[in-house]
């Protein structure tokens, strides 16, 4: 801030009065001034504060009032009073939704202030999807109104807003699990259909070696049949082979035929 006083006072050569705004939740931290001291000596910078905190007691006014700005400072007094307790968080953001609903404000600055908002006030993802039932609920509560109106845009801005939030968030966490069931299952199936596959061709690789231990050299023919032999048939050719007369009484006795 000493730096900023400079620059300014350099630039434009006129008095500069530097203030800071506190937004924290310490009613007793109000610092008015900071030191740069090096072995006894170097500058000290002095500004005026405004403690958000002290406008509590304005809260309503605030909150009634058509100022964007008197909005936004509500949110943050909310949001501060509300840290970390959910349940009390949920109706005081729900009443500062719906209030815009009597503040008359344009497309955009709904959109900006609702993102402020939801900056200052944010919920968890089941507490988000409740607001946009409530929110619907207000709308339904308004939807008599002229669909042309401000005081029926404004609430039903608000509800697709709050809806989108809250299907996008869905959306990513259905995703989420969808692709964990999903590889968890396929990962599952590919090692059955894998290690089937594997048994099937060690299986088969066994069996061509008795044949032509049998019966001599396979033909690319009966190699083909074979390829296309299924698990059932190729145990079928194991048994017959133990007291198989020939290598066709084999083949036919599992119900294979070469083509």
């Amino acid at each position: 801030m000493a730096l900023y006083h400079a620059r300014l006072r350099d630039r434009f050569g006129m008095p500069v009065i530097s203030l800071a705004i506190l937004g924290d939740s310490s009613p007793g931290w109000r610092p008015h001034s900071s030191s740069d001291l090096h072995g006894g000596y170097g500058t000290t910078f002095q500004f005026r504060t405004a403690k958000l905190l002290d406008l509590r007691s304005h809260l309503e006014q605030l909150i009634a009032s058509r100022n964007p700005v008197d909005l936004v400072l509500a949110a943050h007094l909310l949001g501060v009073a509300t840290r970390r307790h959910t349940e009390l968080r949920y109706p005081a953001k729900l009443r500062l939704l719906q209030s815009l609903h009597t503040h008359h404000c344009t497309g955009r600055e709904l959109n900006e202030l609702r993102t402020i908002i939801d900056c200052l006030m944010p919920l968890p993802e089941a507490w988000q999807r409740r607001m946009a039932m409530d929110i619907e609920q207000f709308v339904l509560d308004h939807e008599k109104e002229d669909k042309n109106s401000l005081n029926y845009l404004i609430p039903e801005l608000i509800l697709q807003r709050c809806k989108r939030q809250a299907a996008a968030e869905g959306a990513a966490m259905g995703e989420a699990r969808g692709q964990a069931i999903g590889e968890a299952r396929g990962e599952a199936r590919g090692e059955a259909r894998g290690e089937a596959r594997g048994e099937a061709r060690g299986r088969r690789q066994t069996l061509e070696l008795q044949l032509e231990v049998q019966f001599g050299k396979l033909s690319p023919k009966l190699l083909r049949t074979l390829e296309r032999a299924n698990a059932r048939q190729l145990e079928r050719l194991a048994i017959a082979l133990l007291d198989a007369g020939s290598l066709e009484g084999a083949l036919s006795a599992a119900g294979l035929h070469r083509r």
